[in-house]
């Protein structure tokens, strides 16, 4: 399966520029490169992406990167290690978490994580207020669901089912991604600064995710399984997708929050 640049960068949530980047560096070379600049890649290398993107996101150089993914012995991954955790200990606060996986001194418990199986169900049409803009994921979700909310609320209407994040955008990006919030809901509503629409009933593949969605490393694990599962099913999967968020991030322990990942498939 050939997945291109714009696909496989929102995959792995990396720009398409820093892919350009690791492909000038000879970290992750595309399969097939054309005459147009388009670049390919296939499901084998999500993981060397990620791994990349991990390292990177602990502090590590593209070279010492480089090293560490090439490298056989552990002593020589170690020593790498230890001189991270230097530099990580001087910005313990921004860089807690990196310190801790760094300690363990361990690749295969740093790449390895979890994630369910996935299945094919059919979505009834869903009623549900909605909005939709373009702008950072973290300060445009929190926004839209609070302003959702104010709406619910004040026409005194009734919430039938989880919130759910609908996003637009074929690759990852950091600023301007074109997202929408959706919330399932019965009653009358005013006309305001808000949609009321009707979610289509369609055929999806979804994928229950235990864990909070800003462990981004564990998060696109659970995506690989989805892409995995429509190459081996020989399924088109199309935009937009949503993230439904099953449990209240407010009532149980960060580790066991559910989000469901769907994608439509096209048929």
């Amino acid at each position: 399966m050939e997945i291109k640049i714009s696909a496989f960068s929102r995959l792995t949530q990396l720009t398409e520029k820093a892919l350009r980047l690791y492909d000038e560096k000879g970290l992750l070379v595309p399969i097939k490169r054309e005459i147009t600049g388009y670049r390919y890649y296939t499901l084998n290398q999500i993981d060397k992406a990620i791994e990349i993107r991990i390292l990177s996101r602990l502090g590590f150089s593209l070279n010492n990167i480089k090293k560490i993914i090439n490298s056989k012995k552990t002593d020589e991954i170690e020593e790498l290690f230890e001189i991270q955790i230097k530099k990580t200990n001087s910005t313990i606060q921004e860089l807690n978490k990196a310190k801790k996986i760094l300690l363990k001194k361990n690749l295969n418990e740093v790449f390895t994580m979890k994630a369910e199986k996935p299945i094919i169900k059919e979505l009834p049409e869903i009623r549900a207020i909605s909005k939709r803009v373009k702008g950072t994921y973290e300060k445009s979700i929190s926004f839209l669901v609070k302003h959702l909310m104010k709406a619910i609320e004040k026409n005194n209407a009734k919430i039938t089912g989880p919130i759910a994040l609908l996003c637009y955008d074929e690759g990852y990006k950091e600023k301007n991604a074109d997202i929408e919030i959706a919330i399932p809901v019965c009653g009358k509503f005013e006309k305001g600064d808000y949609e009321i629409k009707k979610l289509p009933a369609q055929k999806i593949v979804s994928l229950i995710h235990q864990g909070h969605p800003s462990e981004m490393d564990h998060f696109l694990k659970s995506y690989k399984r989805v892409y995995k599962f429509a190459e081996e099913n020989k399924l088109n999967l199309k935009l937009p997708d949503r993230l439904l968020f099953l449990t209240n991030e407010n009532q149980v322990k960060k580790d066991d929050t559910l989000t469901e990942i769907q994608y439509p498939i096209d048929t």
